[in-house]
């Protein structure tokens, strides 16, 4: 992207502007001789979580165009949104991770079993242990959201139980 000062405003041109063959390449000494200059951007600013931040408009430093970035606080509904979405993306990164160990049809088969006696007691010891664990995970996600953790990351979630991993792999 090219700019050119036009009565004290860098205003975006494109080379093909100034050719008659709009696919013609125009040397960049070429350019730069009719006050075409390259547009630099700055450094993109660090993100903020109550900013929305995107380009801004073209200011000249050292008499070279270079494209700015503006700056405007986040509305209370844009908040609630990205809010609502970071809560629903805790939530399904808990089932997912519960339903990798423990799918749903294997949570009803240990149920019924668990119902109807049919588990051992070491059975039932690992089928209670799963069940905490189900329960910290639940207890847990909204805790990651809020801080902002990183979901994705296997340290940040309760460890299964290796008895009811291995328990419920038989269901």
């Amino acid at each position: 992207m090219r700019a050119q000062l036009v009565d004290g405003v860098w205003t975006v041109k494109t080379p093909a502007q100034f050719c008659k063959d709009k696919n013609a390449a125009i040397p960049a000494a070429q350019l730069a001789a009719f006050g075409l200059h390259e547009v630099t951007i700055a450094e993109r600013p660090d993100d903020h979580p109550n900013r929305i931040i995107s380009p801004g408009p073209l200011i000249d430093v050292d008499g070279l165009p270079v494209r700015s970035w503006s700056f405007r606080e986040k509305t209370t509904e844009v908040l609630a949104q990205e809010h609502d979405a970071a809560q629903d993306a805790g939530r399904l990164e808990c089932r997912r991770r519960i339903f990798a160990v423990v799918d749903e049809m294997a949570q009803i088969n240990l149920a019924a079993a668990a119902g109807a006696g049919l588990l051992s007691a070491e059975q039932m010891a690992a089928y209670i242990a799963g069940l905490e664990w189900i329960t910290q995970m639940r207890g847990t996600w909204a805790g990651l959201v809020d801080t902002g953790a990183d979901l994705s990351d296997d340290a940040n979630w309760p460890a299964v139980p290796d008895a009811a991993a291995t328990l419920a792999a038989t269901f």
